[in-house]
């Protein structure tokens, strides 16, 4: 990359995903949902959260019995002053009705909606950080950009250590190119550009 810009700036660019860039995984972290109900209204602490299992702990802060059902699953009648907690497991990503039942002909505002989202996905880097950095110098990467992890202080492209470009990105750029740099798809195999962005992104946080 001697003399050529990797053009990674991040302003006004639209991030086009490479197949195969990134490995999706599905991370959901167990929720905890605190319920206070009183005679009037049931009040979540949270009012959404992704697919899995979800442990609501019930307090009735009111004067009379109550339940707190969600997902045709339901508490056991809980007494003024007590708690209860209900274990549900989502399958689905869609809103779900919660509410209590208890006591019959006096339930009007004890209602609410649930909402269960898809997990979150975090794509994690695929590509050797070691090889990536014998790619960075032997491509002369350093002649055009800084970045401290390897030495390389040049200053025609932009500050990589500034930029903090993603792995998505520099994938994108060295297979695509932009501007004054080329794609090089041709001279770098898919493998080693992987390698590349796996050690520029991580390099730089």
């Amino acid at each position: 990359m001697t003399a050529k810009v990797l053009s990674l700036v991040t302003a006004a660019i639209v991030l086009v995903p490479i197949a195969g860039a990134s490995a999706a995984t599905s991370v959901t972290a167990p929720k905890k949902v605190t319920v206070t109900m009183t005679d009037a209204k049931i009040h979540l602490s949270l009012i959404s959260a992704p697919i899995g299992s979800v442990t609501f702990t019930v307090t009735n802060t009111g004067k009379l019995s109550h339940n707190f059902t969600i997902n045709s699953k339901k508490t056991a009648t809980i007494a003024p002053k007590k708690k209860a907690v209900l274990t549900v497991k989502f399958t689905a990503a869609k809103s779900y009705t919660y509410k209590s039942t208890l006591p019959v002909g006096k339930t009007k505002g004890l209602t609410g909606i649930f909402k269960v989202t898809k997990p979150a996905v975090v794509s994690t880097p695929i590509g050797n950080v070691t090889t990536g950095k014998s790619l960075f110098a032997s491509n002369g990467c350093g002649g055009c950009h800084t970045l401290k992890s390897s030495g390389a202080t040049g200053t025609v492209g932009p500050n990589l250590d500034n930029e903090q470009p993603s792995y998505t990105l520099v994938i994108e750029r060295v297979t695509s190119g932009k501007r004054v740099m080329p794609s090089y798809s041709g001279s770098l195999s898919k493998a080693q550009i992987q390698d590349l962005a796996a050690y520029v992104s991580t390099a730089t946080k």
